[in-house]
Parts: structure tokens; sequence; C-alpha cells
């Protein structure tokens, strides 16, 4: 048999013990300065999208190659002519892609201040949705399109033109930009550390936001709730008062979120200006995710406003003045349709309208107001769906009880129906759960 070198860098003894037999060492021409981990055993593919009977353990980490796209979905290279799905890829360090310097580690949206403009399109372009998978369209080159958000995936910067269509920002030309798309220059975002306490860990310089040295410091022991985060000169830093900063590598998150029960409102929905319609009698809650006491009736439709509100690893749209609903019960109108985009094929079971889940074995459920494993359900026993989630790494639930959910892995549903088009994106969903 060919002797064939693994790329595994960092694992445990019993992950060492775990791993497959052989993996093909990584041509000299690519270039691996990505490292990620594995967060569940999965099965390798080769570049048709054939999986080769290999699998990587749970908690493996491994050189990462280029990013490419295989039947429409994100993978990693790890080896010659073999990959592994980039959504089971967490704590990916360095970058496999040259192009989106942030080196951002997980998909995110960015407000774009060339939005609204018009690009072109200097080729012709594939269409990628909001997790940077293909969606089989394309646009063709000299076609001109109004821009959204920025979206970053698969270590490469889109343009949103359209609701859950993005291009490839580097194959365009911006009328009027004033802009770059390598986020070499400085640029202000939110991310999942918004609203948290910080512990300072080194004495922490405070920069402005440009990067340039206030003559200022914060004590090592101090604490300081952080806000925005700051890419600038190839560093991140976190804003702990008005324009100024301090650098990520001097501080350890020592707390949630500090507002009302850890809750936090961020401004700019991608949302905003959308028609929502509810898909079922939904509950209102305020700034602090605190129920009004109103519901919102099934069937209405709201205007979404231009606020987000995070709480309970939940996400919610703006629907008046301190009136927030769950992005789980409302559906988003495109704003060039008067169509929502879901699933309107009736003969399909969907959450909430015939979808059964039944248990592959016995199991149990996650319990969301406790963050751990709760009920044990029997082996092929039924149940209802009501919601579908799906976590940043390409874990979906869904709900059979009132804060009660199942891994989809572990049951068989009765439909064929598009998972993605049918879940919503909760990013910190069942990813700490306490054993």
């Amino acid at each position: 048999m060919k002797n064939r070198t693994r790329k595994v860098i960092a694992a445990s003894a019993v992950a060492i013990m775990l791993a497959p037999a052989a993996l093909s060492a990584l041509p000299q021409n690519v270039d691996a300065a990505a490292v990620g981990t594995v967060s569940n055993t999965t099965p390798v593919y080769d570049a048709n999208g054939k999986a080769t009977g290999q699998t990587l353990p749970s908690g493996s980490s491994w050189q990462l190659g280029q990013q490419v796209t295989i039947n429409g979905v994100a993978h990693y290279q790890v080896a010659t002519n073999e990959y592994i799905p980039a959504s089971v890829v967490k704590n990916v360090t360095g970058s496999a892609n040259s192009v989106d310097s942030s080196q951002s580690q997980s998909r995110w949206v960015e407000d774009n201040p060339d939005a609204g403009k018009i690009a072109t399109a200097n080729t012709t372009l594939n269409v990628v949705d909001a997790y940077g998978n293909s969606t089989g369209a394309t646009l063709p080159a000299g076609s001109q399109w109004k821009i959204g958000n920025i979206l970053h995936a698969n270590k490469m910067i889109y343009y949103q033109v359209s609701t859950n269509q993005y291009i490839n920002a580097q194959n365009v030309t911006v009328a009027g930009q004033t802009t770059t798309t390598t986020t070499n220059n400085p640029y202000i975002t939110t991310d999942a550390q918004y609203g948290k306490t910080v512990t300072i860990t080194n004495t922490a310089n405070i920069v402005d936001s440009n990067g340039n040295s206030t003559g200022m410091t914060l004590p090592v022991g101090s604490k300081w709730r952080i806000a925005d985060m700051l890419f600038v000169n190839g560093k991140n830093y976190y804003q702990v008062a008005t324009n100024e900063w301090i650098q990520d590598t001097d501080f350890t998150v020592s707390g949630p979120a500090t507002g009302d029960n850890g809750s936090y409102i961020t401004d700019g929905s991608g949302a905003a200006g959308s028609v929502g319609i509810t898909t079922n009698n939904v509950q209102v809650v305020n700034g602090s995710g605190t129920p009004t006491g109103a519901t919102l009736p099934k069937g209405t439709q709201w205007k979404i406003g231009s606020q987000t509100l995070h709480y309970d690893k939940q996400t919610f749209y703006q629907v008046a003045t301190n009136e927030f609903v769950s992005v789980a019960y409302m559906n988003i109108v495109d704003q060039t349709s008067t169509t929502p985009n879901t699933n309107t094929n009736s003969s399909v079971p969907t959450p909430s309208n015939g979808l059964i889940a039944t248990t592959n074995k016995q199991i149990r459920t996650y319990n969301t107001s406790t963050n751990s494993y709760d009920l044990t359900l029997p082996a092929n026993s039924a149940w209802k769906i009501s919601k579908l989630v799906v976590n940043k790494y390409g874990s979906y639930w869904g709900q059979v009880a009132t804060n009660q959910w199942v891994w989809i892995t572990d049951v068989t549903l009765n439909s064929s129906l598009n998972l993605k088009a049918n879940s919503y994106y909760e990013p910190e969903f069942a990813t700490s759960i306490n054993k």
C-alpha cells in the first residue's frame, strides 16, 4: 500500500488513536497557512463529492488548504483530493485564502458603506447564499446590480445583490466606490463579543479608531464592558469607551453581555425595511427580551425596523419602538416580490405543518433553559417538530416541546425538505452544552 503522511498537527491522544489510517499529504503548491479543529466526526470526500471511506475524529486538528465549493457546499482541503465540509471546522487560525485579510473565524455580515451603489460584473459571477454556499445561479458578465451588505464567508468577501444572494466582491466594479474590499483598511463591525465583560490580563494600551496610541492604559485585573470590534493594522480591537479601543490579546472574556438578562441590541438589520409575515401567534418582547404581554396574530404583516435584539441565544426583529419578535416566527417577504421566502409546496411537511421526527435510537433532549441534556426519548418514538435551528457549525436541531430540542442527526424526518431553507440561524445554539 502506498505510504501516505497524515497531516494531524495537534490532537488528544484519543483523537490520534482514532485518526484515519492514512491521508494523502498536501501538495507542495498548496498554502496550508490555516489550522482548524473538527467539531464532530466527519467523512472525507474527494473533489467530486464522493465519500472516500475515511473519517476525521472529533477534536482533531488539521492543516487546511484552499476552501472550495463541491456540489454547492463549502469544503476545506485537508490532503490531496481529500476534503471535509467547512461547516464542521471550528477554531480556524490563519487564513486558507488570502483575499479576506481580516482572517475572520466564521461567517458574518457587516454594513456596506457603498450599499445602494451599482456594481458591474467583470465576468460571469456565481451566486452564493448567506452561508457562502453556491446556489447554482450565475449572473452574466456586464450585468449591473444594486449592492447591499458585505458577507464574509469561505475566507472570501461577497456583496449582497438580493435576499439571500451574494456575489464575489473581487469580480465587480462599483460605481463611485468609497471603500475597498480587501479589509486592509480600518473597519468597525459588531461580532459575538458585543456587550460582554472582559478582564484585563496585560496592561492594555488604548488606541483610537485609527489604531494610534492615546497614551492611556487599562490596569491588569480591571473589568470592562466591550462593544464593537475595530480591525486596523492587521489587529483586532474592542471598544471600551468613545473612540477608545483595546487589543483582543490583552483581555479574557469573563462574563456574558451585561445588558438586562444578557440582552443587547445592534443596528443595521439586513431585513430593515422589508415586510415580515408572522407564521404563528407570536409574543412581543421589549429590548431586554422580557414579554410585554402583547402578541402579533398569525398571518399579519409588519415592517421590520433597523434594530436586532439578541437574547437567550435567539435573535428578534424590531417591529416597533422597543418591541421585538423572534425571527423564528417571521417570514421575510422579498422586497422585489410579494411572496414570502419559504417553501410553498404544501405537500411537503414543514415545521409546525406536519413535520415529524422519529428517533433512531434512545436519545436525550437538549433543554435550552438549563443548557443541558434533559428528558429521555425512547427509540422509534415519533415527535412533532415545531421549529428548526442551525448553529454556526452546521448542526441542525428540532424543537419537540417547550425548551426541548433533538439533534436532527439522531432522528429520521418524514420530509425531504431543504433543512437550511426551513431553519433559522442561531450561531451559538447548543455549541457549549453542560454535560
